[in-house]
């Protein structure tokens, strides 16, 4: 156990200012803010001693908080201080015990039995220092102590065995949003939102409807029935059954997919769209966070159960639009500042090659280990005749079927995906099987994982499954990092299902393949990210799910696409043959088609 100094801050907050109402950025960024107090290793100081308590620790050394993003960017904003390493209990709480369940101080505290907070919230509600008396500022500053002894303590439990890898993730983590360094370009955002509502308002000229009857599921209903005789399904809301016409509901997905003609699609295809806030509600955030400061990048840590990372503070960064959709303009709101470029690496085909790798799809392996194009190889199976590159259409459809199809999704899905090309559902039901020969051993896999799922409900001792062994409760990863699972055979439903925050939800064998799979991925990456660190010190800006975006200096490219290009592409350790290849991209903004 390495040496490390516990910050706490507690800061002012009213009805109206406050976390439940403000993201984490805006309140910290906002003039109403004030510490306070800070407490440092059990010891509290008031607003007047915080400059000089800040001043005298050694910012060489770990320093560890719960929920780091909060104490770290009051830190950084307003006192200037960043230190070497950060560690943060609410990351490592995930690390150990996934995302189902609170992973608040308290409650951690509750679970590891140790004394209880004390921080008396209501009692300092509305009021600034200057309105306080003695007794209610002891009683604070006695609060704060405590929760840097509560945080401690839980660390004392939680770091032992982490891997330096995941407590570089949590670090990279914390400093993508308290250390913030691309430039937010309010007036490409501005403009991405009036072209968002130009499009959508040319949309339904084009379909003649009125927004309001495309928004509301009884309107959208009755259209439905009155001009298709469509007599929707139902399903429960939270007052009573209402219509069925979410994206994934069957009734949808069989629409989107054409069943019941083009004109219900395109009707369909339209409420989806215009009913979607999500690109112009992060263009509104990033411009609003754009008038404060630089863009503070939240990722949450392990959020997802297959413990990648996932969105918070109102954002989601791992999923923004791609830039071949009409959102992906989003992304040019995110710029280099001058003198500066954005560098991305890129594991391409990742979950295709580690899910090949795991299921010993030996063709597939081949193929990729001599470089070969899969996707025209496999279009030419379906086909009957040699398919190029320069097959642009029959070529992206079997890049859609290789990349859809590997955790069984079967060909309706696909219909939906490649409807604009022009195929048939009668077409992608074959795709799909040609596929299917072409990957046996992919598609044993989903037949391997229900005894996968029996082991994980307890109902066998132990089970081999892509290449990672199973108990009940927890999937050994080739990493040596674990899935925990909490898994249940559904006799109502006659499903499995698996514990998804606080409910149960319908777990399918190729899905535990999936989550096996992207795990797997996502520990590569962060092997990788780890190794360009290892080199440059330095941690990306942005990241998704298989790739990682750094802001280098211009003068730097050349070196940076070296060492990028040699880190990516050399093998993995513990995935011994794994054919792996990367793809390097540059841009001055996030867009990078």
């Amino acid at each position: 156990m390495f040496g490390f100094t516990c910050i706490d801050f507690e800061t002012y907050f009213d009805s109206d200012y406050t976390l439940t109402k403000l993201t984490t950025e805006a309140y910290v960024r906002d003039p109403r803010f004030e510490v306070l107090c800070v407490a440092i290793d059990g010891k509290a100081y008031p607003p007047s001693h915080v400059a000089k308590a800040l001043a005298a620790v050694n910012w060489d050394q770990p320093v560890l908080a719960h929920h780091a993003q909060f104490d770290g960017l009051i830190l950084s904003h307003h006192f200037g201080h960043k230190p070497r390493l950060w560690l943060d209990t609410m990351s490592l709480a995930r690390y150990r015990h996934g995302p189902n369940q609170s992973l608040s101080l308290a409650n951690l505290a509750a679970k590891y039995d140790l004394a209880e907070k004390s921080v008396p919230y209501e009692d300092f509600r509305g009021k600034r220092w200057a309105d306080m008396g003695p007794l209610p500022r002891d009683r604070l500053m006695e609060g704060c102590a405590q929760d840097t002894r509560l945080t401690r303590q839980l660390a004392e439990q939680l770091l032992p065995g982490v891997p330096a890898v995941e407590l570089g993730m949590m670090d990279m983590t914390i400093r993508m949003f308290t250390e913030p360094r691309l430039d937010i370009d309010r007036h490409t955002l501005v403009t991405f939102l009036g072209d968002e509502a130009a499009r959508k308002e040319s949309l339904l000229k084009e379909l003649g409807l009125d927004a309001k009857v495309l928004r509301s599921d009884r309107q959208f209903a009755a259209l439905l029935e009155n001009e298709f005789d469509i007599d929707l399904p139902l399903k429960p809301g939270k007052n009573g059954p209402i219509p069925a016409t979410a994206r994934k509901d069957a009734f949808m997905e069989d629409a989107l997919a054409g069943e019941y003609g083009e004109d219900v699609r395109l009707f369909c295809e339209a409420r989806l769209d215009l009913k979607s806030t999500m690109a112009p509600s992060r263009a509104q955030r990033l411009i609003d966070m754009g008038g404060r400061g630089r863009a503070c990048v939240y990722m949450g840590y392990s959020a997802a159960h297959t413990r990648r990372w996932g969105g918070g503070d109102k954002m989601n960064f791992q999923n923004f639009p791609r830039e071949d959709t009409p959102g992906g303009k989003l992304r040019h709101g995110l710029r280099a500042p001058a003198g500066h470029v954005l560098i991305k690496a890129d594991l391409a085909q990742i979950e295709l090659r580690v899910n090949a790798w795991c299921a010993d799809q030996e063709n597939t392996l081949q193929a990729l280990r001599e470089e070969r194009d899969i996707y025209s190889e496999s279009a030419s199976d379906y086909y009957g005749r040699k398919i190029t590159k320069a097959d642009v259409k029959e070529r992206q459809a079997f890049k859609v079927v290789n990349l859809s199809g590997q955790f069984g999704r079967g060909h309706k899905r696909l219909y939906e995906l490649l409807r604009k090309t022009g195929i048939t559902l009668e077409q992608a039901e074959g795709m799909t099987q040609a596929w299917r020969r072409r990957n046996d051993r992919i598609v044993q896999s989903w037949r391997d994982a229900s005894n996968g799922l029996e082991t994980l409900a307890g109902q066998r001792d132990r089970f081999n499954l892509l290449k990672c062994g199973i108990k009940p409760g927890e999937v050994l990863l080739p990493s040596g990092q674990r899935l925990l699972y909490v898994v249940r055979w559904q006799e109502d439903q006659s499903c499995w299902a698996r514990l998804h925050r606080k409910s149960m939800v319908r777990f399918r064998p190729p899905t535990l393949c999936q989550n096996i799979v992207q795990s797997i991925a996502r520990d590569v990456l962060a092997l990788k990210i780890f190794e360009v660190f290892k080199h440059v010190h330095v941690w990306p800006v942005l990241s998704s799910h298989d790739d990682a975006c750094w802001l280098i200096e211009e003068r730097d490219l050349e070196d940076w696409t070296e060492l990028l290009e040699g880190v990516f592409t050399a093998p993995v350790p513990w995935l011994p043959g794994l054919p792996i290849r990367s793809e390097i991209k540059t841009s001055k903004t996030y867009f990078m088609a």
